[in-house]
């Protein structure tokens, strides 16, 4: 197989595992999960995101969807910021928008956020 083919099946099996990204817009957060329990989970500081209506997007990797859709890792400056910004709309009774990135964190089968907003 010339380099050139190879390449391009390369590119074309990238861009199929990664195109898998779920959304869900204007959602209600049920519950969320955090805690040394939810840390020992994903391997470090992170919340874990359950929403309503019930979210069926996934990322193929996300096999543990019953429980939780999205874990938000916030062992970062950022990652703080959203959680707080997470935590106002649940307590405020707001809505999202949630994207994943789709991917799993690396220790468990739940799809990353990759963002979040409120759409009001």
């Amino acid at each position: 197989m010339s380099y050139r083919k190879l390449f391009a099946a390369l590119v074309i099996v990238f861009f199929t595992i990664t195109a898998h990204a779920g959304s869900a817009n204007d959602v209600a957060i049920t519950k969320l999960g955090t805690g040394p329990y939810y840390e020992s989970v994903c391997g470090g500081a992170c919340v874990f995101i359950k929403v309503t209506p019930t979210y069926t997007g996934h990322a193929s990797c996300a096999t543990n969807t019953p429980s939780w859709d999205f874990v938000l890792l916030t062992s970062t400056e950022g990652g703080k910021q959203a959680y707080s910004h997470l935590l106002a709309s649940h307590l405020s009774g707001k809505n999202i928008s949630i994207a994943g990135k789709g991917t799993c964190i690396p220790t468990a089968a739940f799809e990353e956020v990759h963002y979040f907003y409120t759409p009001q």
